[in-house]
């Protein structure tokens, strides 16, 4: 979220001096910019935050507000004194704000000449070391200023980002997450071991001493890698839900792929027509399926014979790679030819799937069957007797078979509502504990930690490579949540043994 901030994290030998550092530096500019949406609006927030943030009201206000009270007062431009506007000031003394340091909001009309203006007027204060703040720079601060860490800050960035309901709760969520809680205890579990280490190599000088502390360092390691295998699995999950999942429509010719993917959308996204093979292309679309989003793909119809042309051919190979690809398959299927001739209807779509080891069990793609073309099914027992059969052929419980009419519209709620409640079930199912680290960057320090614990368990490794190995993994984590603090051993140390008894 800030490649710079996180260049300057990482770069850096220790955290603590690094946010001393920064905090003194920071303590010497105050920053302002527009934190709402620009454009026309009711209403326009600029924020003021840094230590000369009650002289920028001063100046154009005539006071300071009480703190966290909401007070009217005209702006003033500070060479004219013309009237700017009546806006809603607040104050907010640090380290009690958003960012840590003094903060003031001046809440305006919305409008882009009103915006404009009082941001002149602020720059035209000429307070020493005040600018326009740089992209992400009151969070900078926040975070520097020990008000919220990296998970909580990117978090933070989700619940803006969020385009579906379902995303916006699961981001608030992460702002209390509980991985930072969970990474805390596997860094005090390295902690632990360097400590174990830290003592074997500077107190120890007994054979068996030293073969208890390796093995217990070990024991400790190996269940460390096997906790954060396990949490690296379910993260792929979430990250699906949080860019949303990827799905796809796969399936005979002329099942009604392209018909129900328009029906979904509410829009025209695909071509329809009777001739077999129309679709030669993945067309993608983006849905919203109560709350959870969704990325649909519509792919040519499956087929071995009478396929028409090379384009065609293409298009089956992509439809077949797109499958293999996403996590919720959409098998659809035409109603009235099932029943009548089953096993060519469905040859080519399970052979892909038997490839793709897909069944109920399956935790990280679902399978869902779609029998479409109900209404031209003469009555209800047809339908009852084509969902029985595909739950016995695909080995699928009821809730994972749809019947419903892209022509009518029947059908189609109860489908949305059965997938909503499968998406549902398929996010919690790899989830625990609201556990989420979806960033490239959690990953790759998830990594490399993971590859520094490896190293710890080659056989009769030295114990000083050990306590390095040991060392950087710890810097893996901390990097993750924006934390280091080398003097942390040495209490480890202190706390678990009576030294010097």
């Amino acid at each position: 979220m800030f490649p710079k901030l996180w260049k300057s994290i990482s770069s850096a030998a220790l955290y603590k001096p690094l946010r001393r550092t920064f905090a003194t530096k920071q303590s010497k500019h105050t920053v302002y910019a527009l934190s709402t949406a620009p454009g026309k609006a009711a209403v326009a927030v600029i924020r003021v935050s840094g230590p000369q943030a009650s002289e920028v009201a001063k100046t154009l206000c005539g006071s300071v507000p009480k703190p966290r009270m909401a007070t009217l007062l005209r702006l003033l431009h500070p060479k004219t004194k013309r009237q700017i506007d009546r806006a809603l000031v607040l104050f907010f003394p640090g380290p009690a704000s958003f960012t840590g340091e003094d903060t003031i909001e001046f809440h305006t009309h919305g409008g882009s000449g009103v915006v404009q203006e009082t941001l002149t007027a602020i720059a035209e204060t000429r307070l020493p070391a005040l600018r326009y703040a740089e992209r992400g720079e009151f969070s900078k601060q926040a975070f520097y200023n020990g008000k919220m860490d990296l998970l909580q800050l990117e978090s933070l960035a989700d619940v803006i980002d969020a385009e579906t309901a379902e995303q916006v709760y699961l981001a608030n969520e992460d702002i209390d997450t509980q991985t930072r809680k969970r990474v805390s205890q596997w860094r005090d579990t390295i902690l632990e071991c360097r400590a174990l280490l830290e003592t074997l190599l500077d107190f120890s000088e007994e054979h068996s001493v030293e073969e208890d502390f390796s093995r217990a360092v070990l024991d400790k390691t190996r269940s460390l890698l096997n906790d954060m295998h396990s949490f690296q699995i379910r993260q792929r999950t979430r990250e699906a839900f949080r860019f949303g999942t990827q799905a796809v429509l796969f399936g005979p010719t002329n099942a009604g792929k392209s018909s129900l993917v328009n029906s979904l959308a509410r829009r025209q996204v695909a071509l329809v027509s009777d001739e077999p093979g129309t679709t030669r292309d993945a067309l993608q679309v983006q849905l919203n399926i109560h709350g959870y989003p969704v990325w649909l793909s519509d792919t040519a119809g499956l087929r071995h014979h009478n396929v028409s042309s090379a384009v065609e051919a293409a298009g089956i190979q992509l439809a077949k790679q797109r499958t293999k690809q996403s996590q919720l398959l959409f098998l659809v299927l035409p109603m009235n030819e099932y029943l009548h001739n089953s096993q060519a209807v469905t040859q080519e779509a399970k052979g892909l799937l038997r490839s793709l080891s897909c069944d109920e069990n399956n935790s990280q793609r679902l399978l869902f069957v779609i029998l479409n073309k109900a209404d031209l099914l003469e009555n209800d027992h047809q339908k009852q007797q084509a969902q029985k059969a595909v739950c016995s052929e695909f080995g699928l419980s009821p809730e994972r078979v749809a019947v419903l009419s892209c022509l009518t519209g029947n059908g189609l709620d109860s489908f949305l509502n059965q997938v909503s409640t499968i998406l549902r079930s398929f996010t919690a199912r790899n989830i625990q504990n609201n556990e989420l680290a979806s960033e490239n960057r959690y990953r790759q320090c998830l990594k490399d930690c993971c590859q520094h614990l490896q190293i710890v368990l080659t056989p009769n490794l030295d114990v000083t490579i050990m306590a390095e190995e040991l060392r950087l993994a710890s810097n893996s984590l901390e990097m993750m949540i924006g934390t280091m603090n080398n003097e942390e051993v040495l209490s480890q140390v202190f706390q678990r043994f009576c030294i010097g008894k």
